[in-house]
């Protein structure tokens, strides 16, 4: 397990030292590595959860939160929280996240939805589920954002981006950007609000967006890495 993931010697012993000292509090256990014939199932498991948690921190989507019998079970799951690697546990209903989507989608679509669906769209609450795993995954490990700019006093971006920021086929569509800001989200830099399309600026007048495009990088990159 440590060595296949190429952990240095300085991650293992904190991993090692993190488990004798909870043994140590929980069990009045002392230097449990130094006597491994007496381990028993708990105490391997322990030691991959330790490894887990610190190595792979992983959040919880808690799927159905909408349905009456899941309350008890996502309660009792979000108490015993931290465990197994997961710190962090996230109600949500995929349900009402996806039939919002499709309203929002077909709202500005402007097509077969009545106006007490255009209210309801307005006016209930947001699912915000899919939202808040998000988040608390970014919280548990965030990434290294890595802007790259064509001009280190602008921060204008690079002109080789332009065509990932206007053209790419991965970039939302009318529906998505309307799902993403009734979500409380905002649209890509390049979305033109009136015209419903990606406008990338065109004149030398046009001022450029400053740090339009970000990289994700896995936590602890290099430049070598972003390179």
């Amino acid at each position: 397990m440590f060595s296949g993931y190429k952990q240095s010697q300085s991650f293992v012993l904190d991993i090692f030292l993190a488990v004798e000292a909870y043994v140590k509090e929980k069990e009045g256990r002392d230097r449990i590595f130094d006597h491994l014939q007496l381990w028993d199932e708990g105490d391997l498991y322990r030691l991959v959860s330790a490894f887990l948690g610190v190595r792979f921190p992983m959040a919880l989507a808690l799927n159905k939160c909408d349905l009456p019998t899941s309350e008890e079970f996502i309660d009792e799951i979000k108490a015993k929280l931290p465990i197994h690697g997961a710190h962090d546990g996230i109600g949500l209903s995929a349900h009402k996240e996806m039939q919002f989507m499709r309203d929002c989608i077909r709202l500005a679509k402007k097509g077969g939805i009545s106006a007490s669906i255009k209210h309801e769209i307005v006016s209930s609450s947001i699912p915000n589920g899919v939202w808040g795993c998000l988040q608390s995954v970014m919280a548990i490990r965030s990434p290294v954002l890595v802007f790259p700019v064509n001009d280190m006093s602008t921060y204008e971006p690079l002109p080789g981006m332009t065509k990932y920021a206007t053209r790419d086929p991965s970039l939302p569509h009318e529906g998505m950007v309307s799902y993403l800001t009734r979500s409380g989200g905002c649209a890509p830099s390049n979305w033109h609000v009136d015209k419903n399309i990606y406008t990338p600026t065109t004149t030398k007048n046009e001022s450029k967006p400053a740090l339009r495009d970000v990289l994700l990088m896995k936590p602890g990159s290099t430049v070598e890495d972003v390179l």
